[in-house]
């Protein structure tokens, strides 16, 4: 199991890859003069970052908290 200082700097470099890319999409998208721009797709990707990564951290971290994973991965046939 990796340190707690490890594992706070693996959850926060996800992050902020997510929030820079949420980022980079919102500016081209402002460049092109679409409505939804930086804020909302850096926005939009934080929250989807972060709830990929606390269904992740619930799966191995807890037993019971394992079904918290099956909501992210989960697909409707």
């Amino acid at each position: 199991m990796p340190t707690d200082l490890q594992f706070q700097v693996d959850i926060s470099a996800r992050l902020v890859v997510a929030a820079v890319f949420g980022a980079m999409i919102g500016l081209e998208r402002e460049i092109h003069g679409h409505q939804a721009g930086v804020r909302t797709h850096m926005l939009v990707s934080l929250g989807s970052a972060i709830f990929t990564v606390l269904s992740s951290t619930a799966s191995t971290r807890s037993r019971a908290l394992a079904a918290l994973t099956r909501v992210a991965s989960r697909r409707r046939s």
